[in-house]
């Protein structure tokens, strides 16, 4: 399977790999098992990539769904320099696509796959100094902070947690009565869209349109990021 191939599920081959990785989580292991990985974890993530990045322009144009390592796909192999954990490679596969010229700042659709449990998630994950800067300010201003509240309203309705709530209390200078008070406690704006065992379609085409139709209340406010906040 190459990365313009169709897309056609996750095989089940691919969670006994991760299941087996976690077992043997040693880079001999993972070596002599490297043909497993490329074939069922890593040619069908390419696919995947591509096709949900189809699927996904239909509302948002300007997502980036680059299907490489580093890029929509995120390495398998840990970096443990600054961790307590030293076992060398993840045990999930991690996915991002992102609209913006900073994949690392930039507002997107996060999935994520792991043997028993599927995360499928929007926004932004932490905001960098500027980026902090930018969306207070458009909090704070009537009328982009009410626009902000209105493409919160389909997100609350449909459930989805909203994370990235750090602060204790709202900038200094601003009133605690604001009506945007308890966005302005965030360090980043993120928003749980589904997180369980793996769904059926996750074996097949209709995973993506699975994942489409998770993230469409979030759409909304990943637009008002993207014009807002940039990243």
């Amino acid at each position: 399977m190459t990365a313009d191939a169709t897309f056609n599920g996750f095989p089940l081959e691919a969670l006994d790999f991760l299941a087996d990785l976690s077992l043997n989580n040693t880079r001999p292991f993972f070596e002599a098992h490297r043909g497993q990985f490329e074939r069922f974890c890593l040619a069908p993530s390419r696919a995947f990539v591509t096709a949900l990045g189809d699927r996904l322009r239909d509302e948002l144009p300007a997502i980036v769904a680059d299907p490489r390592t580093d890029r929509s796909i995120f390495r398998l192999h840990r970096d443990t320099r600054f961790s307590k954990n030293k076992d060398p490679f993840k045990t999930h596969l991690g996915f991002y696509l992102w609209e913006g010229e900073n994949k690392n700042t930039s507002p997107g659709i996060y999935v994520h796959i792991e043997v028993d449990k599927v995360i499928i998630g929007s926004g932004t994950y932490i905001f960098d100094r500027d980026a902090l800067a930018r969306y207070r300010q458009a909090c704070a201003d009537p009328v982009l902070g009410a626009a902000l509240q209105s493409a919160m309203e389909p997100v609350r309705a449909a459930g989805m947690a909203i994370h990235g709530s750090k602060f204790k209390r709202p900038p200094a200078g601003t009133d605690a009565r604001h009506p945007n008070a308890s966005l302005l406690l965030h360090d980043g704006l993120w928003m749980t869209a589904f997180e369980a065992e793996p769904p059926a379609e996750l074996e097949n085409e209709t995973f993506v349109d699975f994942i489409y139709d998770k993230v469409v209340p979030s759409f909304g406010v990943h637009r008002w990021l993207v014009q807002n906040v940039g990243g």
